[in-house]
């Protein structure tokens, strides 16, 4: 018996269980940094914006939402909250977590090369 599970990736393949890990992987920062901002909306009002894209430790769906806050202007010294947020499940993942592999870091937007 294999010791991996096989689930579905974001662009609908299939990738092994990938265990919980709270240590960055190399390169995570930098590819979630690549995702463009497009606008949120919800009943045709803006929210704010949302990144999203596979994670690029499990190859999940996630996706970073940036909250529009009325008379604020964001600068590059602004930070952005990103963590992988599938829901899919990872072996090892703590009790009460309900999302993610365990990938999170503060991006300021400074980092951001996606479209923005």
């Amino acid at each position: 018996m294999s010791r991996f599970t096989r689930r579905a990736r974001a662009d609908g393949g299939s990738i092994p269980d990938v265990p919980y890990e709270t240590k960055l992987q190399d390169g995570w920062v930098e590819k979630v940094a690549a995702l463009d901002w497009v606008p949120w909306k919800r009943d045709q009002v803006q929210l704010g914006w949302v990144a999203s894209g596979p994670c690029p430790r499990c190859g999940h769906l996630l996706a970073i939402y940036q909250r529009r806050v009325l008379g604020a202007l964001l600068s590059d010294d602004d930070v952005v909250k990103a963590a992988c947020n599938c829901t899919e499940s990872h072996s090892g993942r703590p009790e009460g977590r309900i999302q993610g592999c365990g990938q999170e870091a503060r991006i300021p937007l400074s980092q951001w090369t996606g479209k923005r």
